[in-house]
This record gives structure tokens, sequence and C-alpha cells, in this order.
């Protein structure tokens, strides 16, 4: 809320006893009943239109003086010419005045007189010309503007101005909304007033002049915005036009000009029914990348497709993004196959042609739970086994089936590995498959199941468990047929850096920490390459080199862990051994 202290007044004084006398520039200016007046001028401290909150004017006793006396101040009807004025050429007073009781005191006592009401009228409009000052008793004077510094007049304002008409009301533009009380939002400003949001007021109307209007009221709020579904508006009409408008009171009570109108309609949503997986309690499906179908009651213009944890929403398993088009049916890509048999949740959002507000967003299915289940009508593999050949952490998994099924789906530990393996991937000949799994970790018991799926129904499977052991280091890209093995006993550096910062509340016994994310494995590695497991340092080098500069994802597999990384700031450098050899450092990202 805007303040001023003014000073330096022009000041002046007249005395009947010397009528033709001019008294400016002297150090003091007298009152007395009917025979002396004392005029002071400021500048106006406030714009037209404010509110005039507090007012305050401030004089000194220059002398001392005794006995009670009414100290009055009036607002001048005409200009102060302060270098002119005598006691036959004084400028009258108009409208209300203000006074004080003082009763004596000593030089330098404070006079203060409640000029309000007198700055509120100057505010509204009327002229302002200063104040004349008065007194009902004999001869009393005080420090004018000439007088000493800390004892000069002074006049301090506090004004409050209106808050702005709301803007950027939202609806609008004529847009449709998908609720027959919608929530009504706009911007405040107040940039020269109380800056505090203390009521809101809204109309509705169905033509833009407001006639018949349903009004809100003043309802306390210190949000710019009002939800029509608490309020007693019964409702837009459906495909209905409305028009709409808001007005804000600011928290020293002074209220808007109403804001320009805004068009909006209400036009139902659409209803989006999920039809597979089916609705309804113990839903299930037989395929880790089940299609997803759904039917929408208007015309879709764009939808998407979400599969979240049922047991925990916030997370998200599947996402189609949103898709242009008419589509109604999505399967998830390998990708993004459900990686576990759930229960899972699935919600369809469309999007129709209608021309909406970004509020009104989407229509959305109700949620449909379901669980990846198997189906025994599907006939299963055969002879499922689980060995570790070769010295390197990949374990390869072999069985049979009679007949080639449409894919095979490799589960690890009940999370899906590979929900759409091939059989001509995985086939050495005749009914006999081979898969490697080179993403274990070591040093521990694991359990594999290989499913056959057709006509997108996944078969039972027997288990088979097995542990994968490791010695040194090694890099794996199974896909290119990529290994690598680092000798050495470098114990490596790992870390898993948390975003964080730490807060040092004023005045608390303790500091706040807050994390906002921690991120996976990273560190880094070194080793040494030598002739080894049936192959040469060289060999080794080569696929080193190999997978640097293809920079993709590769399995670091050390001691009991196998993790998915990216490599960086790949170093080699040779030795002095006989055989040659290499020396190998690296830094390493764990991805997911």
């Amino acid at each position: 809320m805007p303040d001023v202290t003014l000073r330096g007044a022009v000041d002046t004084w007249v005395n009947q006893a010397r009528d033709s006398k001019n008294f400016n520039g002297t150090r003091q200016l007298g009152m007395a009943l009917n025979t002396a007046y004392a005029f002071l001028y400021f500048n106006r401290p406030m714009p037209l239109g404010a509110v005039v909150t507090s007012a305050k004017l401030r004089v000194y006793h220059s002398q001392s003086w005794s006995g009670t006396t009414t100290i009055t101040a009036a607002r001048l009807a005409e200009p102060l010419k302060a270098a002119r004025v005598t006691w036959n050429k004084r400028p009258l007073v108009t409208g209300a005045s203000a006074s004080v009781t003082d009763t004596g005191g000593p030089q330098g006592k404070l006079v203060e007189l409640d000029v309000k009401p007198l700055l509120q009228a100057v505010a509204d409009g009327a002229p302002w010309h200063g104040f004349r000052l008065s007194t009902s008793g004999s001869m009393r004077k005080v420090f004018s503007s000439e007088g000493p510094s800390a004892y000069r007049p002074t006049l301090t304002v506090e004004w409050s101005e209106a808050p702005q008409a709301p803007t950027g009301l939202t609806p609008g533009a004529g847009k449709a909304v998908a609720v027959p009380k919608p929530l009504l939002r706009f911007r405040f400003t107040d940039k020269l007033g109380d800056t505090t949001l203390s009521a809101v007021r809204v109309q509705v109307a169905s033509n833009d002049t407001f006639s018949g209007a349903w009004d809100s009221g003043w309802v306390t709020s210190d949000m710019p915005e009002l939800d029509l579904s608490a309020t007693s508006y019964p409702g837009i009409p459906s495909g209905g036009t409305v028009y709409w408008r808001a007005q804000v009171r600011d928290g020293a009570g002074l209220e808007s000009t109403w804001s320009d109108d805004a068009a909006i309609s209400y036009e139902p949503p659409g209803t989006v029914s999920v039809l597979n997986p089916p609705p309804g309690a113990g839903s299930t499906v037989a395929d880790p990348t089940p299609r997803i179908v759904w039917s929408f009651s208007g015309t879709q213009r764009r939808w998407q497709v979400l599969i979240l944890d049922a047991n925990d929403p916030t997370v998200e398993i599947a996402d189609s993004g949103e898709q242009s088009g008419t589509d109604t049916a999505w399967t998830p890509p390998d990708k993004k196959a459900l990686r576990g048999t759930g229960p899972y949740r699935v919600l369809v959002r469309v999007w129709d042609d209608k021309n909406r507000d970004a509020s009104a967003g989407y229509a959305e299915s109700a949620p449909v739970d379901f669980t990846v289940v198997n189906d025994p009508t599907v006939a299963g593999v055969v002879g499922l086994a689980a060995s570790q050949p070769n010295p390197w952490p990949g374990v390869v998994l072999t069985w049979t089936r009679s007949s080639a099924p449409d894919s095979y789906v490799v589960v690890r530990d009940g999370i899906t590995l590979e929900p759409e393996l091939l059989p001509e991937d995985a086939l050495v000949s005749g009914t006999s498959y081979r898969w490697v799994d080179p993403g274990a970790r070591t040093w521990r018991p694991h359990t594999w199941q290989v499913k056959a799926k057709v006509n997108g129904k996944q078969s039972n499977s027997v288990s088979v468990t097995h542990t994968p052991t490791t010695r040194g280091i090694w890099l794996l890209d199974e896909a290119n047929g990529r290994r690598v093995w680092l000798a050495g006993s470098d114990q490596g550096s790992w870390t898993r850096p948390e975003d964080a910062s730490s807060i040092a509340p004023l005045g608390a016994s303790q500091s706040v920490r807050r994390v906002q994310g921690t991120r996976n494995y990273e560190g880094s590695i070194s080793g040494q390459l030598v002739d080894a497991h049936g192959r040469s340092a060289a060999s080794y080098e080569a696929d080193l080199e190999a997978i640097r500069k293809a920079g993709k994802p590769v399995q670091l597999a050390v001691a009991d862990l196998n993790l998915r990384v990216l490599l960086g700031n790949v170093q080699t450098a040779p030795t002095q051994h006989i055989p040659p050899s290499r020396l190998v450092a690296f830094d390493f990202w764990e991805v997911s």
C-alpha cells in the first residue's frame, strides 16, 4: 500500500491586526480566534481515484503555551499565493474540516490532525489548494517550513488504488467446456493497492448485456477463480452458450470494475469404454503385449492409452503417447511389454472434435484392472534347461517344441525379458531352440520360464533354476557377439548420486535435506587385457574398440553385479609385458 511523507510546505499566515502585511518566509505561523490564520500547501500526495486510508498533518509548537484550545484544518477553496497573501486578500475555505484538542505544552510539542476526510475529497476530484489552520483561542504559533528541520510541518498520506478489472478470463473465446458448472479463472492485478485478493464476484448470463444475469455475490477468496459447482448456479444448458464476467475486491476493500465478458458453451464429452481387457472384477489377459481395445460415443480426433501399476497408479508401465486419428485399438510394443503378472490398470483418453477449452481436456475411460495369466490350452515347451557353458555370465536356455509358435515369451524371476521372441531367432535346428540371457546377476540363483505364444495367448511353462558365476570383469554385447574380459584387482569407484539440496532454516536446530531424485550406479573401473579364456588380448581389444564406437548399452558383470551400462572415456595403454597386453580404464553409467 503506497505511502508518502511530504515536507517543505509552502506556508504563510495572516493577522487582522496587520491586515495588509504579508508574513511569507517567517519561522512561525500564527493562529488566533477569527483574527489570525495559518496556511500550508503541499503537492497533492495521492493520485486521483485513490482511496485514502490514512492522512496526518503534523505541526509543532514554536513556543510554549498553556490552556486548552482546538486546532482546526480546513481545505482551501482557491489557490494560495503565499508571497502576496494578506488578511485583506486571504483565500476562503470549503468542505469539511478536521480538528484536534491541544492542551498546551512546551516548545516543540507535536500537534497532529487527522485530515483523511479532506484528502479523500481531493482524491475523489475536489480541487486541491492546501490547508488553513485556525484556533479557538488566543494567539498560538507553530513552526513553519523555515523553522528547525525537526519541527517543520509534514503531511503523511497512505492510500490504496482499486484493483484493475480482471483479465485473462478462462475458459472463454467461445470454447466448449465439458461440465455444466466449470471452474472459472482470471488474472488479478493490483499494482498500487493492497495487492491481496479478498473476494471475487462472477456474473453469468445468456446475453452479453448481462440482463437477468445470475450473480454469485461477493465470495471470500484469495484465489482469482470461482468454481461454479460450489455455487447455486444452475448450470449451462447442454449445447448452450453463456457469457460470464468477473469482479475482484482487494484487502483494502476496494473493488474493481467488471471485466470484459467471455463466452463459453457446454458440450458434454463422449463416453470412452474399454472393451479389452474385459472390464469387471478378475479381468485377465494371456499376452504380455495385450491388445487394448475401446469405443467412443463421440467423434474421436486424438487418443492415448496408459497402462499403470494397479497397486500404485503413479507408476507408469506403458504409454502410447497422444496419437492423432480414429484408431480404437493399440498393442504395446515389445519395449513396453508388461514385465510380470500384474495387476495392471488401463486407462484410455480420447479428445473429440469440439473446439474445447484446454481445461476441458479429454474424456477418460473408467479404469480397468487386469492380470496376465497363462492359457493351458496352448502347448508349452519341453525340456527347458539352463546352463553356463562359458566363463562369461551368459546363461544359455534350451528347449524343444514340436511346432513353432507365433513367438516365445522369456521370463526371469517373474519379469518378462522377451515378450515376442521369434522362433527363427532362437532356432537351432528342427524342434530345438536356444537363447542366451546375458543380464542375470551372478552368484545368486535365478528362475527362468519360456512360454509359447499362439494367437495372443501364452502357454504354461515349467521352470528351471540356475546360479551363474563369473571371475574378473566382463563387458558383454551379446547381440553382436562381442565379449571383453579384464584381469586385475581394481575395486573401481561406485556411486549412486542424488540430486539433493540442504537447507538450514533460520533458527532451526537442524538442517533439512531435500532429495529431488536418485540415479543408478555411476563410476569408473580399470583392468588389463591379457590372453585368457582361449582368446588373445588383441581380440579383446578389437571388441572393446567396437563397443566404444557403437556407443550403445552393454552388460557390465563384476562380482555379483550385472548391470546394463553406457561406457565413456574408454582409455587403453600398452604395457611392457610379454606377450603384449593393454591397460584399460573407463567410466560407466547404469541405464534401465
